[in-house]
C-alpha cells in the first residue's frame, strides 16, 4: 500500500520491554482461532406463508447442528414467551427477549379496506436482550486506541486524554486486550495488540506507564494513525465471538499522509474487508476537527461519531462508547425482508439496503447490537385493490450471538386484514410507526439543513428545521406518552441554535448537527451538547438521552476516580 504509515519514536518514550506475567500469558494466550465461529451461517430460506388474523408474530430460533430447513418455524398467533418482559406495549414495539435478539414486524395499520389499493408501511423491529454487567457473562474485547498527539493536543486536552485511556484499561478485564497507536507528523505503535497485553493488574500498569509518556508535537498524520490501528488486528474473514474495535481521537484536520476523506475511507474499507466484524468509533475534540471526515470514517466502519465540545466531555464520551462495547449482544447481523403474495415493497428507508429482487426481496446488515438496543427498518409496501388480506411481509434475522458463541436465527411474519369496512378502533396508525417515521424525517432534515448551511444558506436551513420543530411539538402535545418526541424537539431546537449565525455554525454547529443526525439514523446514543449537560449536571435522576442504554448511561455519568 503506497500510503503505509511510517513509524518513529518521536512522540513517546518507550520503556524497556518487560515480559508479561507468565500466568496471564499462558492463561490468556491469543485464542483468535478459538473465538472464531467455526460453522458457517445457514442460507436464508423462503418460509411458507401462513394467513394470520393478527399483525405480528415472531418465533425465536437458535441455529444448532440441525439442517437449515428445520431451523425455521412458521409464525403462529401465540402470546409472547413468558421469559420476555413487556415493554413498549403502547407503541406496538416488541417485548425484550431473555437472550440474543428478537425480531417483530409492526404494521402501520392492521386493517385496510378491501377493494382499494393502499400504500402503507410496516416496521421490522429488532430488540436486543439486556446484558448483565459482569466480566464473565460478556464477550472478550480487543481494542486499539489511536490518539492524536499533534501540537494542538497539548495542555488540558492531553491530560484528559491520558486519564481517559487509563480509565478504559481499568474498566476492562483480564480477558480483554489493548493496543496503542499515536500519531503526529509520524506514527508510533507503543503497544501492539499482538503483544497480548491483557488488562490484568500487570497489563494495566504497563498501559498506564506507556500513556504517561505521551507528549505532543508536529502535524496531524490522521490517515497513518488510523491505518496502523486497523492494521494491528489480524486478517480474519470468519465471524468471531470477540468484540473488536478501534477508537480514533483527534482535534484537528488531516494535513499529513492521505488527507482527503474519500481516499482515507477507500483505503480503510479495503482493510476492513479482510477483518470481519471490526468497527471504528471516532471522537472529534473542539471546533477545528473535520467532522465530515470523522463521520464518514465511523459510518463506513459501522461505528459512532462523538463531537466533544469541551475537555470535560472527553470522559463521558468514552464512557458512553465503552458502555456499549462491554454489552455487545450480537455481531454480523443480517436481516432479509420479503414481500409475500401480491404485496410489493416500494422502498426500504435505509441507505445501506441491498436489493436482491426488485419489489420483493431485500437484505440489510448491521455490525452489532448492544444490550437493550433496538433497531427499526421502515418498509413502504403497496397492496393492490384485489388483495384479500393475509401475510404481506416476512423477515428473517440471523446473527452471531457473542455471549453464547454461536449463530442464531429467528423469523417473523406480518399480516394485514382486508375487511369491507375498517373498524374505528383500527383506523389510527400505529404509534411506534409514527415515531419511526418522524425519526427518519428528523435525521434527514437535519442532514439537509447542514448541507444548506455548508453552502451559506442559513435562512433556508433554519426555516426547514423550525417547520419540523413545529410539527413535532404538535405531535408531542397529542401524544405526551411518547418520550422520543421530546428528544426530537430538544434536538431540533439545538440545531436551530446551531444555524443562528455563520460564526455559531462554523464554531460547533456543523459538528453538532452531524452528530445529532447520525444518532437518530443509527438509533445509537452519541449524546449532543444538551444531552451532555443533562448527564453531567448536578441532578442524578435526569432522563436518559435518545437511545442510551443503561450500561452506556452508567459509564458516561461515572465521576472521576483515582487511577
Amino acid at each position: 500500500m503506497g500510503n503505509a504509515p511510517q513509524t518513529s519514536q518521536s512522540n513517546i518514550d518507550l520503556p524497556p520491554q518487560a515480559p508479561e506475567d507468565a500466568t496471564m500469558s499462558n492463561a490468556n494466550a491469543d485464542t483468535t482461532n478459538a473465538n472464531i465461529i467455526s460453522a458457517t451461517p445457514p442460507p436464508v430460506p423462503v418460509a411458507t406463508a401462513t394467513s394470520l388474523p393478527v399483525a405480528v408474530v415472531a418465533t425465536p430460533q437458535v441455529q444448532t447442528s440441525q439442517p437449515a430447513e428445520d431451523a425455521v418455524t412458521k409464525s403462529t398467533a401465540t402470546p409472547a414467551d413468558d421469559s420476555m418482559t413487556a415493554e413498549g406495549s403502547s407503541s406496538g414495539a416488541s417485548s425484550r427477549p431473555s437472550h440474543g435478539v428478537s425480531i417483530d414486524i409492526i404494521p402501520e395499520h392492521e386493517e385496510l379496506a378491501k377493494g382499494q389499493a393502499h400504500d402503507t408501511m410496516v416496521g421490522v423491529h429488532l430488540t436486543a436482550a439486556e446484558v448483565k454487567e459482569d466480566d464473565e457473562g460478556r464477550a472478550p474485547i480487543d481494542v486499539v486506541v489511536v490518539s492524536d498527539l499533534s501540537g494542538s493536543m497539548s495542555g488540558e486536552k492531553l491530560r484528559q486524554l491520558k486519564e481517559t485511556i487509563k480509565l478504559l484499561g481499568h474498566e476492562l478485564a483480564k480477558k480483554d486486550r489493548v493496543g496503542l497507536v499515536t500519531f503526529e507528523s509520524e506514527v508510533d505503535e507503543p503497544l501492539k495488540l499482538s503483544s497480548d497485553t491483557f488488562m490484568s493488574s500487570t497489563g494495566r500498569a504497563k498501559l498506564d506507564d506507556l500513556v504517561d509518556r505521551y507528549r505532543t508535537a508536529g502535524m496531524t498524520n490522521l490517515s497513518g494513525g488510523l491505518f496502523a490501528g486497523i492494521g494491528q488486528f489480524p486478517r480474519q474473514a470468519a465471524a468471531s465471538s470477540k468484540v473488536r474495535t478501534c477508537l480514533l481521537l483527534t482535534d484537528g484536520q488531516a494535513n499529513r499522509g492521505v488527507t482527503d476523506t474519500k481516499g482515507i475511507v477507500s483505503v480503510m474499507e479495503s482493510m476492513l474487508d479482510e477483518r470481519s466484524g471490526l468497527t471504528v468509533h471516532t471522537f472529534g475534540y473542539g471546533g477545528d476537527h473535520n467532522s465530515e471526515m470523522l463521520q464518514a470514517v465511523s459510518d463506513a466502519a459501522n461505528g459512532s461519531y462523538y463531537f466533544i465540545e469541551s475537555n470535560d466531555e472527553i470522559r463521558a464520551a468514552f464512557g458512553d462508547c465503552l458502555g456499549g462495547l462491554l454489552t455487545v449482544v450480537a455481531q454480523n447481523i443480517e436481516v432479509c425482508i420479503e414481500a409475500v403474495g401480491d404485496a410489493v415493497i416500494t422502498k426500504i428507508h435505509d441507505k445501506a439496503v441491498v436489493c436482491e429482487e426488485a419489489g420483493k426481496r431485500y437484505t440489510m446488515k448491521f455490525a452489532d447490537l448492544y444490550g437493550e438496543e433496538e433497531r427499526d427498518l421502515l418498509v413502504s409496501v403497496r397492496l393492490p385493490a384485489g388483495s384479500t388480506g393475509g401475510d404481506a411481509v416476512r423477515a428473517r434475522l440471523q446473527y452471531v450471538d457473542v455471549v453464547q458463541g454461536k449463530f442464531s436465527s429467528e423469523s417473523a411474519t406480518c399480516a394485514i386484514s382486508r375487511p369491507v369496512a375498517v373498524s374505528p378502533a383500527k383506523q389510527a396508525p400505529n404509534k411506534h410507526i409514527t415515531v419511526q417515521r418522524t425519526r427518519i424525517e428528523v435525521a434527514q432534515t437535519i442532514e439537509e439543513a447542514s448541507t444548506l448551511a455548508d453552502r451559506g444558506d442559513l435562512a433556508t436551513a433554519r426555516r426547514r428545521l423550525m417547520m419540523l420543530q413545529t410539527k413535532t411539538a404538535a405531535m408531542k402535545h397529542q401524544s405526551p406518552e411518547l418520550d422520543m418526541l421530546q428528544n426530537f424537539d430538544d434536538d431540533l431546537r439545538e440545531c436551530v441554535e446551531s444555524v443562528s449565525s455563520q460564526s455559531a455554525y462554523r464554531a460547533k454547529g456543523n459538528h453538532n448537527m452531524r452528530n445529532i443526525s447520525h444518532t437518530h439514523m443509527q438509533q445509537r446514543s452519541q449524546p449532543s451538547k444538551v444531552a451532555w449537560k443533562t448527564m453531567l449536571g448536578s441532578g442524578s435522576v435526569a432522563p436518559p438521552t435518545s437511545y442510551q442504554t443503561s450500561a452506556k448511561r452508567k459509564k458516561a455519568t461515572k465521576r472521576k476516580k483515582e487511577i
